[in-house]
């Protein structure tokens, strides 16, 4: 789970950096075109589309990062959405399957040494009473008898459970590459798609 923590948190930096690239590219943009302006930079540098100018017609530095940007804020909402949260949904349902089981398991293992303790110290209680000579009462012998067979069933209930959380165990670290491939197919779409974007 540490690991998968780890890819979450990764991820996550990843998409946050997509937004500050994005975001810091613009910021050179506005800067170059405030340094421009009344230059004859200006027009490749920091001219926009107004009422003067049509989009089709202005093509400044500025122009084009403010494309860029607005295609870099778009690529990180769908990296956020189908990368970023399939990892942290990854990672909560693992966490939380696993935590409840951990938590269930415990509270069997308490419940089970509570009744090994107790049947302990019933059958103490009545072989003190048969070494003594006397006969075990009939209400002694049923609680006992009573909680003999809760002993045997927390026993095989316990085992079952931890035999299932085992395999559940075994099967988030041994097998986690089912829900890794689809993880790694997203994030080599999303590379591919950005860098054919970027090289146009």
């Amino acid at each position: 789970s540490k690991r998968l923590e780890g890819l979450v948190a990764a991820l996550k930096n990843q998409h946050a950096a997509i937004l500050s690239l994005a975001k810091s590219r613009y910021q050179v943009a506005q800067h170059l075109a405030v340094l421009s302006k009344d230059t004859v930079l200006f027009e490749q540098t920091g001219q926009m589309p107004g009422a003067d100018r049509s989009t089709d017609s202005v093509n400044s530095y500025l122009s084009v990062q403010e494309g860029v940007a607005n295609k870099s804020k778009m690529y990180a909402s769908k990296y956020a959405q189908f990368v970023v949260s399939y990892a942290d949904e990854w990672h909560k349902v693992v966490t939380k399957r696993v935590g409840e089981g951990l938590k269930k398991a415990e509270q069997l293992r308490v419940e089970l040494d509570h009744y090994q303790s107790k049947v302990e110290g019933l059958r103490q209680t009545a072989n003190q009473t048969m070494a003594k000579g006397k006969q075990v009462d009939t209400k002694s012998a049923e609680r006992l008898t009573r909680n003999e067979e809760k002993l045997i069933k927390i026993k095989e209930s316990t085992s079952k459970f931890t035999s299932d959380l085992c395999l559940l165990i075994e099967e988030v670290t041994e097998r986690s590459w089912r829900d890794l491939h689809p993880l790694l197919v997203k994030i080599a779409q999303f590379d591919v798609t950005l860098s054919k974007d970027e090289a146009a």
